[in-house]
């Protein structure tokens, strides 16, 4: 996706409030603060301060909601020499609704080992959805992850690399399939080994990769290791989990309330993964998703019944 896709994408449904980033650590960030997630234009962070004193810098992105509610919170850990690159192109969800404007996201490199705490980076937006039903940004497809793969020879490079064993195999935030998904495995690709979890069984290992750029996680029965790999270091699993979704077992109404006789929004297809936000009650017989009717992106509620909740991670969905 070009520079401009996602900017584009967002005009009318989020205003931008401002944007600054100064630290050398970070390059051409360019996260864009959205109503259910934020966009990635592009963003690299670059290992340079040793602020955990186990020769790694870490990072965290925090997005807040005009409540100060804390929304979404994600730790990357950068080896010093090293870099993460964020997914172009890719819209990433908050596991918590925004509930009031503005909308607030920063990159931080944390303080710690005698140093002091540095915001590398802040964007700020109001989000036009609030207060009434509404339009949303189309800034990505949940249903539609990247389709990652390591330049030729990359990976064959390292002492030790690993090779996709299966079609369409998830990369994921983290070690386990609570964490969100964030692209797509062809079978054959290469993966560079940088970390694992530690698993004593083949079962429970998961091996930290990057592919195109993008760093995740791996189950290990579906890869295949080249090479030695003892030098690689066990590392710590800090992802984000995966948002629950919501899946029609047939074709339903998206309504602007929860009651059968509401005003439709329009109707949904089946077997797809529909991001779900609030629940009417703690037993719920409505629930809130966000879904494309026609080419805009809006809210809306479906009845409990007419599919079912998909909830990886198991996090709690709260209701109005």
């Amino acid at each position: 996706m070009k520079k401009t896709g996602i900017l584009a994408l967002l005009v009318g449904a989020v205003l931008l409030i401002g944007i600054s980033s100064v630290h050398a650590g970070a390059r051409n960030l360019e996260l864009i603060p959205g109503c259910t997630g934020y966009g990635v234009n592009s963003g690299t962070l670059i290992g340079e301060r040793n602020n955990t004193g186990r020769g790694i810098e870490s990072f965290v992105v925090r997005v807040r909601d005009g409540r100060g509610v804390l929304v979404y919170d994600l730790v990357v850990d950068v080896p010093i020499g090293g870099r993460y690159s964020f997914p172009a192109g890719a819209l990433l969800r908050y596991p918590l609704p925004v509930r009031a404007n503005p909308i607030t996201l920063t990159v931080t490199s944390i303080g710690g080992n005698g140093q002091d705490a540095v915001t590398l980076y802040t964007n700020s937006a109001d989000c036009g959805a609030l207060g009434g039903e509404a339009v949303l940004p189309v800034a990505g497809d949940p249903n539609r992850l990247p389709r990652l793969t390591n330049p030729a020879g990359l990976a064959e490079s390292d002492a030790a690399y690993g090779i996709v064993d299966t079609d369409n195999l998830n990369l994921r935030t983290g070690d386990s399939v609570r964490y969100a998904r964030i692209a797509i495995l062809d079978g054959g690709t290469t993966l560079i080994l940088l970390g694992n979890n530690g698993g004593r069984t083949a079962d429970a290992l998961w091996w930290y990769v990057e592919v195109g750029g993008v760093r995740g996680w791996v189950k290990n029965e579906f890869i295949v290791i080249r090479g030695n790999t003892a030098g690689i270091p066990v590392v710590e699993t800090r992802g984000a989990l995966a948002m629950p979704y919501f899946i029609l077992g047939a074709p339903n109404f998206l309504r602007t309330v929860p009651a059968p006789g509401a005003t439709v929004l329009c109707s949904l297809p089946a077997n797809i993964n529909f991001p779900v936000l609030l629940k009417d009650a703690a037993q719920a017989s409505w629930f809130q998703i966000e879904a494309v009717c026609g080419s805009e992106t809006v809210i809306g509620w479906v009845q409990a019944d007419a599919g079912f909740i998909r909830n990886e991670s198991g996090v709690t969905i709260p209701t109005p």
